[in-house]
């Protein structure tokens, strides 16, 4: 397991300048968050997987630009759109394969629930059958306000699908979404293939590590007993820092902390 910081961190720096500071500040491992729609075709890609390869930095997961647009584009109860979403989602699946990426993140469905839970397990294994052609899984994402935030449908998932759909677990969104981590985390375990890392206290759900009251050392230590290989990426949004150097120096800690688990 690696510490790493995502793209999205940086938000609204360019996503190739973001890739870069973090190539340059050697931190090891992204997740690439797509900021339009032309950073999702072949030519963008092949230019972020240069600057990888330049420095040696990996990239573990990509998340697509349009996530809040899923629940109308791809889970609403209009087939024809869910179709052509389906294929416009091909290109995150090549762009991710040119990453060297193996996961690529969805919010899914809205809390509204737009279609039954039948067809919706079944539009995200048609969708991750596609990913796998491009070597890559589709990995659903605990976001507040969406489908998943709750731990009672991230079971019911797991039971119809098998297992085939992975998780990516987000701290951030555990606390806005029900307080707590250990519920979703304990929904989600053995099956977590992604992680976003962030710090919380009393007054703020969304700071960076080192600032809040969360223990690090305790989830890392779960990760571990559960045999996950995937890496702890930090994500939090722009105004949880005031220069890039804070985030650089919460990496730092976060590291240290995790070498001695």
């Amino acid at each position: 397991m690696e510490i790493g910081i995502s793209s999205s961190s940086l938000y609204p720096l360019e996503t190739e300048k973001s890739l870069e500071f973090l190539c340059q500040n050697e931190i090891p491992v992204t997740e690439i968050f797509f900021n339009s729609l032309e950073e999702t075709g072949v030519p963008f890609a092949k230019q972020l997987a240069a600057l990888t390869k330049t420095y040696g930095t990996r990239i573990h997961s990509v998340h697509p630009c349009g996530s809040v647009g899923e629940p109308y584009f791809l889970f609403s109860g209009y087939e024809r759109r869910f179709k052509e979403t389906f294929e416009f989602y091909k290109r995150y699946y090549e762009a991710a394969a040119i990453l060297g990426a193996k996961v690529v993140v969805l919010h899914g469905d809205s809390e509204k629930y737009h279609i039954p839970d039948e067809e919706y397990a079944a539009r995200l294994l048609s969708m991750n059958e596609e990913a796998a052609k491009w070597g890559v899984m589709i990995s659903h994402e605990n976001v507040c306000r969406y489908r998943m935030a709750n731990p009672e449908n991230i079971k019911k998932l797991r039971e119809r699908t098998n297992d085939r759909i992975k998780f990516t677990y987000d701290v951030k969104q555990c606390i806005r979404a029900i307080g707590a981590t250990e519920p979703v985390y304990d929904a989600m375990q053995g099956n977590i293939v992604n992680v976003h890392i962030s710090d919380h206290n009393s007054e703020s759900d969304c700071m960076l590590p080192g600032r809040g009251e969360y223990d690090f050392a305790s989830l890392f230590e779960k990760l571990e007993a559960d045999n996950y290989s995937g890496p702890c990426l930090i994500e939090v949004y722009s105004n949880a820092y005031k220069d890039y150097q804070e985030l650089i120096d919460s990496y730092n800690f976060v590291n240290n902390i995790h070498k001695k688990c």
